[in-house]
């Protein structure tokens, strides 16, 4: 009889914890739990942060692009009309008459 109770006491006695010790435990693990909530709540809150931030960024480059595009045709519109300038001076270069012979020409 001494030999099973024996065995009990030996085999349970790393099993038996304080009470002191488990409520320690206890609140360490409440405290942990509840970090971990406030961590994930955070990240939650920063991933839709971030999410809107892409959006706003994927907006800004396609403002951006279009906005690209408008400037090179603006471009190659003021360049077709520098080209006509010029044809249009080269034009008229020529003929230029004095203000004398305009004079002259208007009261012929």
């Amino acid at each position: 009889m001494v030999l099973p109770i024996l065995t009990i006491a030996l085999g349970t006695g790393g099993c038996l914890v304080t009470a002191s010790t488990y409520e320690g435990k206890t609140r360490e693990a409440d405290s942990l739990r509840d970090a971990l909530a406030s961590a994930n709540k955070e990240r939650t809150i920063l991933e839709e942060r971030f999410s809107a931030i892409q959006k706003q960024v994927a907006d800004e480059k396609e403002a951006n692009a279009a906005l690209a595009s408008r400037n090179r045709e603006q471009m190659e519109e003021l360049k077709k009309a520098n080209e006509e300038l010029e044809s249009a001076v080269r034009n008229y270069e020529g003929t230029r008459i004095t203000r004398e012979e305009l004079i002259s020409e208007l009261l012929e």
